[in-house]
């Protein structure tokens, strides 16, 4: 289970709207089921609140930023501050911190966690599984397009896309150059993958197009084609 910790020394502010804006980033991070983001009850005594919570709070955004800070789970023990703290805490390393001004702060910038995409960022980095990070397709195995062209290895690439079809995170498939002593020969940014059935006479390749949006998404399910379907 990932947990973040919401960093006290993180919550600063130049004025009110720099508090604000920063505090929408955090809220606005849609959170995964299985994680927890956490506080210390000493989250309540630092200044920003005194500043931009407790004398205006009957405003609406005031009292959803203070709904916000309640509804993270409390922890008793001692208050963690740091990485090895949270190691101890989590009794693992898949944990960060929450907050929206590190500058004063010693946290490995990778744990830093200020917004959703370094939520998803920190997710991949840290998660051990990252299947339950991915999107899966819509489309049925069997109404996904493939496309390949007419030479010795259709058949070859034709009897592995009936296999490879049935993986949830795949869109598409179409031949691509031949050539490639690896399974997985390329990963692109843009969720496209280069398979290459490197045990055929002349190592027939296949571009696979994906459900990933980034190189680490698209790295994730590249990990879970080679586990699955290189046979």
């Amino acid at each position: 289970m990932g947990q973040l910790f919401l960093l006290n020394e993180a919550i600063v502010a130049k004025d009110e709207q720099n508090f604000k804006e920063g505090m929408l980033r955090l809220m606005g991070i849609n959170k995964y089921e299985n994680h927890r983001f956490l506080k210390h009850n000493s989250i309540y005594e630092i200044s920003v609140f005194d500043e931009f919570i407790y004398t205006k709070f009957n405003g609406q955004l005031e009292q959803e930023i203070l709904r916000y800070i309640e509804q993270l789970t409390s922890y008793s023990e001692d208050y963690v501050d740091n990485e090895s703290k949270a190691n101890d805490y989590c009794h693992s390393t898949f944990n960060g911190f929450l907050g929206f001004d590190f500058s004063n702060s010693k946290i490995n910038i990778n744990k830093q966690v200020d917004c959703e995409l370094k939520y998803r960022d920190w997710c991949f980095r840290y998660s051990p599984d990252k299947e339950y990070l991915l999107t899966e397709t819509l489309i049925h195995p069997n109404e996904k397009e493939n496309h390949f062209a007419d030479h010795h290895g259709k058949k070859e690439l034709s009897e592995f896309w009936d296999i490879i079809k049935f993986c949830p995170f795949i869109r598409k498939g179409r031949s691509d150059r031949f050539g490639g002593k690896n399974f997985i020969r390329k990963i692109h940014d843009d969720g496209k993958i280069e398979v290459v059935l490197y045990k055929t006479s002349k190592q027939y390749a296949i571009m696979l197009e994906t459900t990933g949006t980034n190189f680490q998404e698209t790295q994730a399910i590249a990990n879970i084609v080679e586990r699955d379907y290189n046979r």
